[in-house]
Parts: structure tokens; C-alpha cells; sequence
């Protein structure tokens, strides 16, 4: 791992016979900063990933639109073309998407129910991986077809054409840049949303992601970074979020939930949200870094405790000092239509 403005020492193990010897010249493994992670640009993406939590029916579509929600449309300044995308079914699927200095941007919310969410994918009632080609995503890596979990693949679906309409409708076409975005749930659908947006012609510009969990299995991890790079997503975690711990990568003997792993690259703060942090090695699941936490259980019960002290609600807030879901929302309009899409 990589503590940013730090140097880091270089050093591996390998064992001979029954000893272990480090060596720094034969045997060694050096972990890869990501040297143009910018962690002002991390804040703007905390403020947006916050705003998708504004809006209907938190608030007012209204206001969403206007860009005049609270602090986070305060602190993101120049937001135009905002528009909210809304889903009358089932699925928590909240978006929105806008301009800024003419970047074009895509922020999902977070679920509604973190203490409901929790429980569904620790009980992998959310966590059944499918193939995403058979989703209309084509994705595959060296002959393995790529796989996603359902619940976030049926979540992304149910508005995945309303985002692509309205990013048409706001002037936003591939071959364009988008920056994408997102908290928890979120942040799963984020994920999914790069890979097909970048299936679609769109050149995806570096983004960052707050509490993401695990989306899907190697062949998904591989396929991103082979076709977006490690540059183009950071995967921010706090502390002991339990989100990030979640679906496991084990399942205690279900085939069917077997496979789980994270994106890289992850970016890791520990002990305080913001300054010094660690920029964790490709694997995307760097024993130094999160998965360092082995306490699942306390982590989870911490949370549905008290879901306002959880850590999954504290990304950048040494900075950004609102927490990540919409508390801070203001209305500045007044209630919002159910559906305002473009396809």
C-alpha cells in the first residue's frame, strides 16, 4: 500500500525452505501509487454522491433541478442541466445527471434503508451473481463471462435507459467524457454504469466511489480494469464501513454466492476521513487496507445500532463535515413530479 505524500518502503517475503527472508533486490513486490489521486477532486464527488440523496422524495425534484438543495449543491458551484431520474417500481434506483464546466456527470443514490440493505446482503438476499451479457452488457474476460450480483444489475436496469436518455437529452453524447458517481448502493450501480456507458462509445473520466461493496465476481474486476484502467475509478473506503466488507467473498459453502471480489483501485482512510490516505494496491481486496477490519459482526451490529454514528455515513467529513446520506437536504422548490424521464 501507498500512503500518499509519503515514501513508501519496498520490501517482500519469500520463503526458502523453512525459513523466511526478506529480500529487496530478488524477490520483490512493489505496490503501485496511484499518484494522480486527487483528493479535492474526491470532495466535489462526496458533495455529488451526497446530492443524489436530495431531490423527491427526500425533498423536491425542485430543488434537486435548481441545483438548490443545501450544501451539497453549495459546495459543488456551477451544477446546470440538472436532472433527476426517478423510478416508479419497486427499485430504490435514484439518479441524477448535469453539467459542470462541460463535464457531463452521473450521480446515483444510495439506498434509502441502510439497516434493510445491510441485512439483504448479509443474507445474500441481494448477492445471486448473473451473467451481465445476458443484461444487455456485454462483458467478458478471457473466456469467462463477466458476473454481477442481481440486485444490483435489476436496480441498474430499472433506470439504466432513463440515464443514458437524459444525458442525451442534456447534450451529453458518446464520444464524450462523463464522470460518474455514487454512495452504497449507489456506488454498486455506478459501477455497472461505467462498464456499459464505456460500452456505449462514452469515454469515462477518472471518478470516485464511496462504500462500495463487492459488484461482482474476477472476471468483472478483470474486464474493468483491462477496458477502463486503474486510473479511471477510486474506490474510497472508511474505516470499519461494513458495506465494503459485504457480499463476503466466501459463502460457507453456496456455489451460487461464490466469487464476490472488489474493483480496484482502492483508496483508504483510517482513523480520520480526509488527509494521508493510503492508496491500496491492484488486487482490490489489499490486506493492508480495509480488509485489514476482521470484526464483521461488530461492525454490522455497530450499525444497525445506530445507523447515524455508522462509518458507511462518514466519507470525507473531516472536510465535507455533512454526513453521506440526506440529512443536509434542503428544499429550495416545491414537491416534484414521480417520473420526469427522457429515453
Amino acid at each position: 500500500m501507498i500512503v500518499v505524500g509519503k515514501m513508501a518502503a519496498v520490501s517482500s517475503s519469500c520463503w526458502f525452505g523453512s525459513r523466511r527472508v526478506h529480500l529487496l533486490l530478488l524477490c520483490v513486490t512493489i505496490r503501485q501509487a496511484v499518484s494522480d489521486y486527487d483528493e479535492s477532486e474526491a470532495l466535489i464527488h462526496a458533495y455529488l454522491a451526497t446530492a443524489a440523496y436530495c431531490g423527491y422524495p427526500k425533498t423536491s425534484q425542485a430543488s434537486l433541478e435548481a441545483w438548490d438543495c443545501g450544501p451539497p449543491c453549495d459546495n459543488v458551484p456551477g451544477m446546470s442541466d440538472v436532472r433527476q431520474i426517478l423510478t416508479s417500481d419497486d427499485n430504490d434506483a435514484y439518479a441524477f445527471v448535469g453539467k459542470r464546466d462541460g463535464q457531463c456527470y452521473v450521480s446515483f443514490r444510495g439506498t434509502s434503508d441502510l439497516a434493510g440493505w445491510l441485512a439483504d446482503l448479509e443474507s445474500y438476499n441481494l448477492a445471486i451473481l448473473e451473467n451481465m451479457s445476458g443484461q444487455g452488457i456485454p462483458c467478458s474476460h478471457d473466456g469467462s463471462e463477466c458476473r454481477v450480483g442481481k440486485g444490483f444489475m435489476d436496480n441498474y436496469n430499472s433506470i439504466s435507459a432513463f440515464v443514458r436518455g437524459n444525458l442525451t437529452a442534456i447534450g451529453c453524447l458518446p464520444p464524450m467524457g462523463v464522470t460518474v458517481t455514487g454512495h452504497s448502493l449507489g456506488a454498486a450501480e455506478a459501477g455497472i454504469a461505467m462498464y456499459d456507458l464505456f460500452q456505449r462509445g462514452y469515454k469515462i473520466k477518472p471518478t470516485f466511489t464511496f462504500g462500495q461493496p463487492r459488484v461482482g465476481d474476477q472476471a468483472w474486476a478483470d474486464a474493468f480494469a483491462r477496458d477502463l484502467g486503474a486510473n479511471t475509478s477510486y474506490r474510497i473506503t472508511y474505516h470499519k464501513d461494513p458495506v465494503v466488507h459485504l457480499p463476503f467473498l466466501h459463502s460457507q459453502g453456496n456455489e451460487e454466492h461464490h466469487g464476490f471480489v472488489h474493483l480496484s483501485t482502492e483508496v483508504f482512510y483510517i482513523g480520520t476521513v480526509a488527509g494521508s490516505p493510503v492508496i491500496c494496491d491492484g488486487s482490490g481486496e489489499d490486506p493492508e487496507c480495509s480488509d485489514r477490519f476482521k470484526d464483521f459482526p461488530l461492525m454490522l451490529l455497530a450499525c444497525l445500532w445506530d445507523v447515524s454514528k455508522c462509518d458507511h455515513l462518514k466519507y470525507m467529513t473531516a472536510v465535507k463535515t455533512i454526513p453521506m446520506d440526506g440529512s443536509s437536504c434542503t428544499d429550495g422548490g416545491g414537491r416534484g413530479r414521480l417520473v420526469d424521464i427522457v429515453v
